[in-house]
């Protein structure tokens, strides 16, 4: 019997054949690492990366293996939007015990360097790309979120349950449908 998919293959299929990290260090800098040997808090860099990736790269934790950021992973992404070509790391976060219905399934674009929340073309191009999944796409600089996807007024009436008028109303139904349930916070 074949091994259950994670979230990841199922919405944005296998690693794209053929593209490797190289020498990019991104998620050694931005993913938390829940490991007893490694606990790592984000955005801190990891005692184990050097100027030539993962010092402990076979015998690094589960956390490590199974952590893929978008672009090993969405095939149409170019190379030049490799994280440390372009300066921003896309992944997906999973917290089903988030009030905010949109922060508990999404996807982030997140700049690496911590500039302030801009436009650049290669942030346009991430963007657009990730918005055709349906999910969320929030902006990070540093601890700073904003909300791309779904626009504004579509967010509010999802956030506070009021009734949409009828020329987005389907949207914003088709959101309600989409979005997890919150789950009750661990005790």
């Amino acid at each position: 019997m074949p091994a259950s998919l994670s979230f990841e293959e199922e919405v944005f299929g296998p690693l794209v054949p053929g593209r490797e990290c190289g020498g990019c260090t991104a998620c050694c800098f931005e993913i938390t690492i829940d490991d007893p040997k490694l606990a790592k808090p984000p955005r801190e860099t990891c005692v184990h990366c050097t100027a030539n990736g993962c010092s402990i790269y076979a015998a690094r934790p589960q956390d490590c293996r199974t952590w893929y950021c978008l672009w090993r992973r969405v095939a149409d992404l170019p190379d030049h939007l490799s994280p440390d070509k372009s300066g921003l790391l896309t992944s997906v976060v999973e917290n089903p015990a988030a009030e905010n219905p949109f922060a508990r399934l999404y996807i982030i674009v997140q700049w690496l360097d911590g500039r302030p929340i801009a436009k650049s073309d290669a942030a346009d191009e991430l963007l657009a790309a990730m918005r055709r999944y349906a999910l969320p796409v929030w902006v990070g600089s540093g601890d700073r979120m904003a909300l791309h996807f779904p626009r504004q007024e579509i967010a509010l009436h999802l956030m506070h349950g009021t009734p949409a008028p009828a020329a987005i109303a389907r949207e914003v139904e088709a959101w309600r449908r989409r979005l997890p349930r919150r789950s009750a916070p661990p005790v």
